[in-house]
């Protein structure tokens, strides 16, 4: 294996990395929102409207 292609496998392997990291770090989030929505209890009446004005509904939709 050259020099180039062994700087290539690292490369690739420290993206697998860092894509776990994202993955790890989004799904803290959408706890986080969820938690956030839980304490607030307006979750309740989304669909009538309670939610528009809060500034973590479009981090929310974000997950769907």
């Amino acid at each position: 294996m050259s020099e180039l292609d062994k700087i290539l496998e690292q490369i690739k392997e420290k993206m697998v990395m860092q894509g776990i990291e994202i993955a790890n770090t989004k799904a803290e989030l959408k706890d986080c929102v969820n938690e956030l929505c839980y304490q607030c209890g307006q979750y309740k009446n989304a669909h009538l409207g309670a939610c528009d004005d809060c500034r973590w509904k479009k981090v929310k939709e974000g997950f769907r």
